[in-house]
């Protein structure tokens, strides 16, 4: 009888930590797509610059000093735009590593409730 209820308490811990990992599964999904929708805005955005970039430069090479500071400005633009693709991708990297960390833990505690059930 006692170790009823102790499987009982166990069953009942297992199944409370299944519905705290699928929470976590659900929050770390939209961080996922929050994630991939800020990679798209931001390839559309450095599109974007690039071509008028492209269209100041063509329009304007003929006044060096406008041409250089054109050039420096662009060479931090890329700059700024490389940490940021950078960030977004470490972003969906940890992201990633925490889906398959929450699913392993998932598939751990569902054995676990079997093995629990077939006592």
């Amino acid at each position: 009888m006692e170790k009823k209820i102790i499987s009982d308490e166990r069953l009942q811990e297992i199944n409370k930590s299944l519905y705290e990992i699928s929470e976590k599964q659900v929050q770390n999904q939209r961080d996922l797509m929050t994630n991939e929708q800020s990679e798209q805005h931001f390839s559309e955005i450095s599109r974007k610059c690039d071509r008028l970039f492209d269209r100041l430069f063509c329009s304007w090479n003929k006044d060096k000093a406008f041409a250089n500071w054109l050039n420096q400005e662009n060479t931090e633009l890329l700059h700024n735009k490389q940490q940021i693709s950078f960030h977004l991708e470490d972003q969906r990297k940890a992201l990633n590593d925490e889906k398959r960390r929450l699913n392993d833990l998932e598939d751990e505690l569902y054995s676990q409730r079997r093995a629990l059930l077939n006592e």
